[in-house]
């Protein structure tokens, strides 16, 4: 299952408070990645926010991974997890109410 993690930095967290643990960050990301549990990575700077796509077979072990990301586990980050499925609207497309609409 894929989720997307959305990592924003807790109230009154400054750049500064993240500093000292980049390199950590860094590393574990490396880590889940090499090990195929984070797929993809993405980072805004202004305002700060990273979205982190995992593939987990439940949100318990995403939270468990996200636990053990250094900035995550000191409260830098707050995190919404998001479970993403298949586009289930596409079903309109073939349902009989369509039939006969141009797409």
């Amino acid at each position: 299952m894929k989720y997307f993690a959305l990592l924003t930095p807790s109230p009154g967290k400054t750049a500064d408070d993240f500093l000292p643990l980049r390199l950590l960050e860094e590393r574990r990301v490396w880590q889940l990645y090499c090990a195929d549990v984070i797929r993809e990575m993405h980072f805004q700077p202004e305002p700060l926010r990273v979205a982190l796509q995992f593939e987990c077979d439940r949100a318990d072990t995403v939270h468990l991974h996200l636990a053990t990301l250094p900035m995550v586990a000191e409260g830098l980050f707050e995190v919404d997890l998001m479970q993403m499925g298949p586009w289930l609207p596409f079903a309109a497309l073939f349902s009989p109410e369509s039939s006969g609409v141009q797409v």
